[in-house]
């Protein structure tokens, strides 16, 4: 194998062990997203995971008419696999809305002192303008009264860190409404699953 293919290999295998579980799609979105293309985007993320397989260096399955997902070799299955997919998919919008000559880096469940772990920590920079934001992302795929909680956490972390910005992605529009009826001590924006483009802009 050439140098240049390990590399890339390694890089999406990198991808695999920090996102803890990949679907095909999403891998193409995150680490191909220079191929224009949407076939051969994801022709290429296919080709590149099916290596890492065939060589034992991840496993897959696959949920019944969807791509393969993809995690490292003996991982056990977990019950928050869809919940690890929307991150994902939650992270892919982010992503698509970061503008030229910006930079994004991101983990998925970072831990915020001893007490939170933020589903997905974003520190985003923009030199051209001088500016920078530490996004803290919250992925809400149930109508529960748990995030009321979650963000009082989030507030003490704050009391600390005041430079953190807390945005719950949320697929309920009673949990939007239940967080938007709040006045918290941190910026809280609450967002519709289905309109992060609409609704967010860095």
């Amino acid at each position: 194998m050439r140098a240049v293919a390990q590399s890339r290999d390694q890089k999406l295998l990198d991808g695999i062990i920090k996102h803890k579980y990949l679907r095909t799609d999403q891998a193409a979105e995150i680490y191909f997203s220079n191929i224009k293309d949407p076939h051969q985007r994801r022709q290429k993320a296919s080709t590149r995971l099916l290596r890492l397989y065939q060589r034992h260096l991840v496993q897959r399955f696959q949920f019944p008419g969807e791509p393969f997902i993809y995690t490292c070799s003996g991982t056990k299955y977990s019950p928050k696999i869809h919940h690890y997919m929307a991150i994902n998919d939650v992270l892919i919008q982010f992503l698509s809305l970061v503008p030229n000559g910006s930079r994004l880096e991101y983990e998925i469940e970072h831990p915020l002192g001893e007490n939170i772990i933020a589903d997905l920590f974003m520190h985003y920079t923009n030199e051209f303008r001088g500016t920078q934001r530490n996004l803290c992302i919250e992925v809400e795929l149930e109508n529960t009264a748990d995030i009321q909680a979650k963000i009082t956490k989030y507030e003490e972390y704050a009391d600390d860190h005041p430079d953190i910005e807390l945005i719950v992605i949320c697929k309920h529009k009673r949990t939007i409404d239940r967080i938007k009826s709040h006045a918290y001590d941190l910026p809280v924006q609450a967002i519709d699953m289905r309109f992060i483009r609409e609704q967010f802009k860095f």
